[in-house]
């Protein structure tokens, strides 16, 4: 018994002994890439801990030649920095990596970088806008003529922005591109623009007013997730879907027009829209997704005979609905209507 407890006793050192050799080799092998706040996987700047106001991407990291990646979100929500200087070495930089960096003032690019520059302070690849620091004073921004595309995370976080003029030429609006701008008002969507990413207006809550021009195809998720300023908007027929979430908690939204031409509404694309009394569903649409309408001040509602589905408690909540029109070909999802409503069939 003695002799098994001593060697079970040894067993367990050896082994707490090997786990704190690994663990010091790991801290090791983690503070030679940690100089001066900078992680490094390779040639890849992970992610920065420094607390530095004006941070010099180097060219080298602990022995390590040619910085030529940072990663994503590296600097994300680091509220330090307010100048970062790219060197020519960079050759990719991934999506939010200066997002929410509410102090950063100034984005500089070495002039011999052959993929990225900076024009006043904004970075770009060619024809992409990549980052607009979040701490610029300026209230209004003007996106020079040539940029094609806004990208990911583009402006999020720049709580002072009033307003962004997108030029002609313009395709897309990056996921999340404009996301928690809470002081844009205002926004003019060019008809050259075919996509609204995800998120891309999210929580952007004193914009009241946007046109989606008819050469948009798609509305991404959460695409203006609680724009509580936002009062009406129209649908046009060229948009195939509306994303999940798309406008959900946007709590002043009264006006609704869904063009015919748009096939389906997303799950909880319209949830807790209290101010929407009512909506009429063009019969291009074939479903409605789960609890897309539900917490809606919506009054009555007809389900045209197109839609194949309405999904789970798309109309819960909506203590107001009164009156359903719906076909008995449409398949309803579990609790889809409030028990108080009333559900007439039109065939």
């Amino acid at each position: 018994m003695k002799t098994k407890f001593i060697f079970t006793a040894t067993l367990l050192c050896i082994t707490l002994f090997a786990m704190a050799v690994i663990l010091l080799v790991s801290c090791a092998t983690k503070a030679a890439y940690n100089k001066d706040g900078f992680e490094m996987d390779g040639t890849t700047l992970v992610k920065y801990y420094g607390f530095e106001e004006n941070v010099n991407i180097p060219a080298s990291v602990t022995a390590i030649a040619g910085v030529t990646a940072v990663g994503e979100g590296a600097f994300y929500d680091n509220t330090d920095i307010t100048s970062v200087t790219i060197p020519a070495s960079v050759t990719s930089i991934g999506d939010g990596t200066f997002a929410f960096c509410d102090n950063l003032i100034n984005i500089t690019v070495d002039s011999k970088n052959n993929v990225y520059s900076s024009i006043n302070g904004v970075l770009y690849n060619k024809d992409i806008l990549i980052a607009y620091p979040a701490g610029k004073k300026e209230r209004d921004y003007i996106i020079p003529t040539g940029v094609t595309s806004i990208g990911d995370f583009a402006f999020a976080g720049c709580s002072g922005l009033v307003s962004v003029t997108i030029p002609a030429g313009v395709t897309s609006i990056g996921n999340n591109a404009f996301r928690g701008c809470v002081s844009f008002t205002s926004v003019s969507i060019p008809s050259s623009v075919e996509t609204i990413g995800n998120g891309a207006f999210f929580g952007c809550e004193s914009l009241a007013s946007i046109i989606i021009p008819s050469s948009v195809t798609s509305i991404g998720f959460q695409a203006f997730w609680a724009c509580t300023s936002l009062t009406s908007i129209t649908i046009p027929a060229s948009v195939n879907s509306i994303g999940n979430n798309a406008f959900e908690w946007c709590s002043n939204l009264a006006s609704v027009t869904i063009t015919q031409g748009v096939v389906s509404i997303g799950h909880g694309a319209f949830a807790d829209c209290t101010s929407l009394t009512s909506i009429t569903i063009p019969p291009s649409v074939t479903s409605i997704g789960d609890y897309a309408f539900s917490n809606t001040g919506l009054t009555s509602i007809t389900i045209p005979s197109s839609v194949i589905t309405v999904g789970d408690i798309a109309f819960l909540g909506c203590d107001n609905l009164k009156t359903v029109t719906a076909s008995r070909k449409t398949t309803l999802g579990e609790r889809a209507f409030p028990p108080t409503a009333q559900i007439t069939y039109s065939d």
